[in-house]
């Protein structure tokens, strides 16, 4: 490489990371910082099966709350400076946990390219970049308001804390109710299944995540068929599905 490809290589990626954001580099980080996750989300990729069955909730609301970060952050960057330093840290921390996605789904990705279909298993390394690069000007907009770099630490680790700490919470909550919840029911007593649904549905983050972590507990309760039922029926009370499907709907 000669000096002005050196050159012309340093300032490409001097201007990614600089404070100035072009409408490109925003149009790029809206598709695949928002869109793409939420797309990921929808056709459930294979992580969530395996390696993540029994943390969907964690996922799914660490996800959202990322994706709900980075649109405030590229909305409202500018008038969010002194929490731009807190902000960092959430974004980091989404782009540490795209980089391991991608890693988890390397193989898959790598088979997948066979069909053309794989390509897309890179998409996670790419909305780590998207992260980190907010992340870093999120950093540069928090110099600019707080001069002590202890206060920006601070708030950066704050971040990281919260961002894990409150769907990690999330998670510990649900898997409490639900365990709760299979010890109340009384197979085959619909009426105490409708009311162990009502008590998930009583939380405000019980979206898919919840009915699937039912199933991951029908995983762990194979072969003991009071729990089996019992899970079957909260399940359908909730869903009006059958788990031994989605179990295997999940499994396929």
């Amino acid at each position: 490489m000669n000096v002005n490809d050196k050159n012309k290589t340093e300032e490409f990626w001097q201007q990614q990371f600089s404070s100035k954001v072009t409408p490109a580099q925003k149009a790029f980080d809206i598709f695949m910082g928002i869109f793409m996750p939420i797309i990921c989300i929808v056709f459930d990729p294979l992580f969530f099966i395996q390696s993540l069955f029994s943390s969907q909730v964690f996922v799914y609301s660490f996800i959202g709350l990322e994706i709900a970060t980075l649109a405030l952050w590229l909305l409202l960057g500018a008038y969010l400076a002194r929490w731009a330093a807190f902000i960092a840290g959430i974004l980091f921390s989404g782009a540490l946990f795209a980089v391991i996605i991608g890693i988890l789904l390397l193989p898959l990705t790598i088979i997948g390219l066979i069909i053309a279909i794989g390509i897309l298993g890179f998409t996670p390394f790419l909305t780590c970049f998207v992260f980190l690069r907010n992340s870093v000007r999120a950093l540069q907009h928090a110099k600019k308001t707080i001069n002590l770099l202890s206060a920006q630490m601070a708030l950066f680790v704050l971040g990281i804390v919260f961002i894990i700490g409150m769907p990690s919470n999330m998670q510990s909550h649900t898997s409490q109710v639900i365990s709760q919840s299979i010890q109340d029911v009384i197979p085959g007593d619909l009426q105490s299944a409708k009311q162990a649904a009502e008590k998930l549905n009583s939380l405000p983050w019980c979206f898919k995540g919840c009915s699937d972590e039912l199933v991951w507990a029908y995983h762990s309760a194979l072969g003991n068929a009071q729990h089996e039922q019992a899970l079957d029926e909260i399940y359908q009370a909730l869903t009006g599905e059958d788990i031994g499907s989605r179990y295997f709907e999940r499994l396929d």
